[in-house]
C-alpha cells in the first residue's frame, strides 16, 4: 500500500513541475492596452480622446539581433478594439486587462532579446514600405470626412519581459490635424441697459478655400504634410455653423452683448484641417446688428482674408472675430437758434386796446 501511494505522490509531483515548466517557457502574447489620446476641446466637435477612442490598426515588426537572422513584419493593420458591449472578445482572442483584445487568428509572441517596433493608425489610409517590415512610411487624408487622425509609435532594441512594460504595448496617440474653431467677441461695453444694448448675431462661418487632401511623412518631423496642387485637389468649404450655445440640440445663432461689459460666444463646431500654411485664407459669415433685440443692420456677406495663418499639426486654432460700435457715436450740436420773425409783426396785426 505504501509503495502504491508513494507511486501516486510521485506521479503528482511530476506532474506538478511539468506543468510549472510549461508556465515558464510557453509564449508570451502581445497586447495591447492603456492608449492615451491627448485632448483640447471647446466648441463641439468629433475629435477622439482617450475616453472615446475605440479603436485602431496595428503595425509592426520583429527583427533577429544575432547573425543571420532577419526581420519579420508580424501586424498588417490589425483591427485592436476596446472591449465594449457591442466588441466583446471571443474564446482564443488576445485581451489585456478585459480593455483592449486584438482576434487570436493575428496573435504574435515576444521573443526575449528582439527588437520590435510597432505604429498604431486611426483613420486615413497607411501608404507601407516595400521593405521587410512593411511598416506605414506615409498617411493620405481627405478632410471632408471630418474624422480625427492619430498616429502612434513603440519600439524596443531588445525585448525583456522585466524591463518592457511586462508584456504590453501602451500607446500615446498624437492628433496629426489641426483644430479650428472660432470665437466672435462684441467689445461694446457703453450699452446702458438691458433696454438699451446693440447685440450682434453672426452665423454661417466658413472657411471658403481649405485644401481637401494631403499625405502625412511619418519620418518628417518638420512640415511632415504635404497637400496636392489645385488642378488635383480643388479647395473646399469648411462650415463652422453659427456663433451659438455649444449644445447638441441648440444650434441657432444668438446675440452676443452686454450690459457694460465686453461679450463674446464661439462658433457650434471645430473642424479639422490639413496643417499648412495659407497666405490667401478666406473666410465669411453673416453678421447681423440688433438693438433692443431688432435687427437694424445685415452684413450678409462678410469677408476676412489674414495674411498669413499657419496651422500645426496637433494644435488647436481659436479664430477670434471682433466688432465694437456698429457705427460712429452719434453727437448733437447747435448750428444756431432762429431768430422770432417777422420781428415787427403783421400789417394786420390787431391793436388790443388796454381800455377795453
Amino acid at each position: 500500500m505504501k509503495k502504491i501511494l508513494f507511486a501516486l505522490a510521485s506521479v503528482a509531483l511530476v506532474s506538478c513541475t511539468q506543468d510549472e515548466d510549461l508556465a515558464v517557457i510557453a509564449p508570451e502574447a502581445i497586447k495591447f492596452g492603456n492608449s492615451f489620446v491627448e485632448n483640447s476641446t471647446r466648441a463641439i466637435d468629433a475629435t477622439l480622446n482617450t475616453g472615446t477612442l475605440e479603436s485602431f490598426k496595428v503595425y509592426g515588426y520583429v527583427k533577429g539581433k544575432q547573425s543571420g537572422e532577419g526581420t519579420v513584419n508580424i501586424f498588417n493593420g490589425v483591427e485592436v478594439k476596446k472591449v465594449t458591449e457591442q466588441n466583446q472578445p471571443q474564446a482564443g482572442d488576445v485581451v489585456y486587462d478585459n480593455s483592449w483584445w486584438y482576434a487570436g487568428a493575428n496573435t504574435q509572441y515576444w521573443i526575449e532579446g528582439n527588437e520590435y517596433k510597432f505604429a498604431a493608425l486611426v483613420n486615413g489610409t497607411a501608404v507601407l514600405s516595400t521593405e521587410a517590415h512593411k511598416m506605414p512610411i506615409s498617411i493620405s487624408y481627405n478632410a471632408a470626412e471630418q474624422e480625427d487622425l492619430l498616429y502612434a509609435t513603440w519600439s524596443v532594441e531588445s525585448y525583456s519581459k522585466t524591463q518592457n512594460t511586462n508584456g504590453v504595448v501602451a500607446f500615446t496617440f498624437d492628433h496629426l490635424l489641426s483644430k479650428v474653431h472660432f470665437t466672435f467677441q462684441n467689445t461694446i461695453t457703453s450699452n446702458t441697459s438691458d433696454m438699451m444694448m446693440y447685440t450682434y448675431r453672426v452665423s454661417d462661418i466658413k472657411i471658403t478655400n481649405a485644401y481637401m487632401q494631403g499625405s502625412y511623412d511619418v519620418k518628417t518631423d518638420n512640415n511632415p504634410w504635404t497637400v496636392k496642387t489645385e488642378v488635383e485637389n480643388p479647395r473646399g468649404e469648411v462650415a463652422f455653423g453659427n456663433i451659438s450655445i455649444a449644445d447638441d440640440t441648440n444650434s441657432n445663432a444668438i446675440e452676443v452683448g452686454s450690459v457694460r461689459a465686453a461679450a463674446s460666444s464661439t462658433s457650434h463646431y471645430s473642424k479639422l484641417m490639413i496643417p499648412y500654411t495659407y497666405n490667401d485664407l478666406i473666410i465669411t459669415c453673416k453678421i447681423e446688428t440688433l438693438l433692443n433685440g431688432t435687427v437694424i443692420d445685415t452684413e450678409e456677406t462678410h469677408t476676412i482674408t489674414p495674411s498669413s495663418v499657419t496651422l500645426a499639426p496637433g494644435h488647436a486654432y481659436n479664430f477670434i472675430i471682433s466688432k465694437g460700435n456698429p457705427g460712429e457715436v452719434i453727437k448733437f450740436s447747435v448750428t444756431r437758434v432762429n431768430e422770432w420773425a417777422p420781428q415787427a409783426g403783421p400789417a394786420d396785426t390787431p391793436v388790443v386796446n388796454p381800455a377795453n
